[in-house]
């Protein structure tokens, strides 16, 4: 389990803020406690479980781990680059219309971000 302190942790939301249209705009990640609430979706909430995954890879563009021109595989020889993936959850996660299927599939190609190249 990744553990951060306080200090580092703001950062990580400062930058996140800076380059997100989900955070803080439409969900507030201004403390800790909210990181923590949004990284631990509760019941089987599709949108909630798209936008932890969201911040999951925010997180790990964030911290370095994922630069901003990496290439993110999808599986089946697809890949996308990582800001155009992000845009586009974004987007989907942003669509009130947006289907349980769409918000799943979000949720399954932004996991495949920790493979980034």
């Amino acid at each position: 389990m990744l553990s951060l302190n306080s200090a580092t942790a703001a950062g990580y939301r400062d930058i996140i803020n800076a380059v997100s249209s989900v955070f803080s705009e439409e969900t507030s990640v201004d403390s800790d406690a909210n990181l923590h609430a949004i990284l631990s979706p509760t019941g089987g909430d599709r949108r909630a479980h798209a936008q932890a995954q969201l911040m999951l890879a925010w997180l790990q563009f964030a911290s370095g781990a994922v630069a901003w021109d990496a290439t993110v595989p999808l599986g089946g020889g697809e890949a996308v680059g990582f800001l155009d993936l992000m845009s586009a959850a974004e987007q989907t996660i942003l669509d009130p219309a947006a289907s349980k299927s769409e918000l799943a599939a979000v949720e399954r190609d932004l996991a495949s971000v920790r493979h980034a190249f």
